[in-house]
């Protein structure tokens, strides 16, 4: 697929800022930290880089242990931590994780191309009822694999076509914030007090050039559930890339 614009440093950051905001607004102070790959970058090679990244995002504020940083490194194998809630994600030009130093929720992450689920493909773990109120067959998809990813790290037996999504708003129109632009200081996220976390954790953020990023935005929050579990996320629709994210509370 060919994308309509390069991505550059400053879409990447734009893109984290908004992650961060809007899942601080939904009640989770999470850190993001996205990549972009060139075409001949392997899948292999994608996962390796994210996973590289995330160890040394951690280790920047914690210390793991050799048997944490091995699984934590190894492709395949599920990325946890006993202190913390991650997930990881990446597609063609796109990769990257999303880290929340507190144990009170699980948190997914997904990464999409533009238009590439198709409604034939979403309807294969989903049905018509439930694809009609969704903002577009990409929106329902990506929403599916957040809260799957979301419920999957303490609840392995769920099959995403068990995962129901509604309840649609709308929050956010072409009208990207013109703080997350730029150069212009985002507000560090003050993470809850963890033994395995120094207190006021700020991990490192990317700085950029005064440019903006043109990009526009629609972002939509919706609701999720299971027979047994009940979660919430956003959808945000950028030129480049669709991002989901999805937040399950702990009982």
């Amino acid at each position: 697929m060919v994308l309509s614009d390069p991505i550059s440093n400053n879409h990447l950051s734009f893109y984290e800022q908004i992650i961060e905001k809007h899942s601080l607004r939904l009640g989770c102070d999470l850190n993001c930290y996205l990549t972009h790959f060139d075409a001949a970058v392997s899948l292999l090679e994608k996962r390796k880089i994210i996973r590289e990244q995330l160890v040394k995002r951690i280790e920047k504020v914690s210390k793991l242990s050799e048997e944490q940083k091995k699984l934590l490194l190894t492709p395949g194998v599920p990325a946890q931590i006993p202190f913390a809630s991650l997930s990881l994600s990446h597609c063609a030009s796109i990769g990257g994780f999303i880290i929340s130093p507190s144990n009170r929720h699980s948190i997914g992450l997904d990464l999409e191309q533009p238009g590439r689920a198709q409604e034939k493909t979403v309807l294969r773990i989903s049905n018509q009822k439930e694809l009609t109120p969704a903002p577009s067959p990409s929106a329902l998809w990506s929403a599916k694999e957040a809260a799957y990813k979301s419920i999957n790290q303490f609840q392995d037996n769920v099959s995403i076509r068990q995962i129901s999504v509604f309840h649609w708003k709308l929050v956010v129109s072409d009208s990207p914030d013109p703080r997350f632009h730029g150069d212009d200081d985002c507000v560090e996220p003050s993470f809850p007090q963890n033994p395995s976390f120094p207190q006021n954790t700020s991990f490192p953020r990317r700085r950029e050039s005064s440019s903006k990023t043109h990009d526009t935005t629609e972002i939509y929050d919706y609701q999720f559930k299971t027979s047994e579990e009940k979660g919430k996320g956003y959808i945000c629709f950028f030129k480049n890339i669709v991002i989901a994210f999805a937040l399950v509370p702990h009982k």
